[in-house]
């Protein structure tokens, strides 16, 4: 009776750890903290933010409600996350002409 009831405690340990490490995973590669966000200033170069901007793939645009892109701007998404188990649906829209940063805006659902 003991092996039985321990084969679910192990599975289900074993689906927590699973999920810690791809919240883990998720956040370092496409999560943006408030204090990052707040050190990006408008006027800064792609490349001048290539240390501070998550190295993975930023988030399709998310399906908020939001205002139009600055005309000729291409914009990125990251998740507004403060850790890795931090949960929101808030994402940063960093927004880029030329190379340069011409706006950055917090989006979430209201």
């Amino acid at each position: 009776m003991l092996r039985t009831a321990l084969v679910p405690v192990g599975v289900v340990a074993v689906g927590f750890v699973v999920f810690l490490v791809a919240q883990a995973m998720t956040s370092s590669q496409t999560a943006l903290s408030s204090t990052t966000y707040a050190r990006l200033e408008l006027g800064m170069t792609q490349t001048e933010l290539v240390h501070l901007l998550p190295a993975g793939i930023s988030r399709p645009a998310p399906t908020v409600d939001e205002p139009a892109a600055p005309l000729g701007a291409d914009c990125d998404y990251y998740e507004a996350r403060d850790g890795w188990l931090h949960f929101t649906d808030a994402a940063y829209r960093l927004c880029f002409r030329d190379g340069v940063l011409v706006e950055k805006l917090r989006l979430e659902d209201s």
